[in-house]
């Protein structure tokens, strides 16, 4: 647990470096942005390997976020910076342990940190404009397992009913159009995240969401 504080709040650090850092690049664009989430079922899943969970559902949740948006002036490249909330509602699933059957219950939020890059694809009357872009991020996990009906030992990494927490590295994909009006500029943008390629645990399934969120800059 305290490698995964260290880790939050240097990464938190690094963040705030690299923000000071691009300010004297271009200027600032300060957004805010929200929408939805879809996991897929290794988000939900924190058991150990040899136990298989039939997931009767993996619900789509929801984001916030704020963001950072710099413009290298004569080009079509900017940097780009964030940290978000994703939250995704209660994940039901069933398993056999023992040759009983049981239920489990997760609840789990993802806060992603994130540092990248965007490239203007083109542009349509100099209003809309078409973009691409790719970041890094430390993703901050908190979790919450629950068992409503089991009589039988299930053998976890976390605690029954109590809050859980890791930290792995990742990389997103993102493409979106920008709509410039005079005092603010409006966002859509879809990404793909992939959330734990760097940092876990042998065995641990691929972690990822698709996320369509809508935004406002400044």
């Amino acid at each position: 647990m305290q490698s995964i504080t260290r880790t939050y709040y240097v990464s938190l650090l690094l963040l705030f470096l690299l923000v000071g850092s691009a300010s004297a690049i271009g200027p600032l664009k300060v957004g805010f942005s929200g929408g939805i989430s879809m996991p897929n079922e290794a988000v939900a899943n924190v058991l150990n390997s040899e136990n298989e969970v039939d997931w009767a559902s993996v619900q789509t949740g929801y984001n916030l976020g704020l963001n950072l948006r710099f413009d290298f002036p004569l080009t079509d490249w900017g940097l780009q910076f964030g940290v978000a909330y994703h939250n995704f509602p209660l994940s039901k699933g069933s398993l056999e342990v023992g040759g009983k059957p049981a239920e489990i219950e997760i609840n789990r939020s993802i806060i992603p940190f994130t540092a990248g890059i965007n490239y203007k694809l083109f542009s349509m009357a100099e209003i809309i404009d078409f973009y691409t872009g790719t970041a890094i991020s430390y993703n901050y996990t908190i979790y919450t397992v629950e068992f409503p009906k089991v009589s039988v030992p299930i053998p976890l990494s976390v605690g029954d009913g109590e809050n859980n927490s890791e930290g792995r590295f990742g990389l997103n994909f993102s493409t979106g159009i920008n709509v410039n009006a005079v005092i603010f500029t409006g966002n859509i943008e879809a990404k793909y995240s992939l959330l734990n390629l760097i940092g876990s645990e042998d065995d641990e399934e691929l972690k990822s969401y698709f996320a369509l969120s809508l935004g406002i800059y400044f």
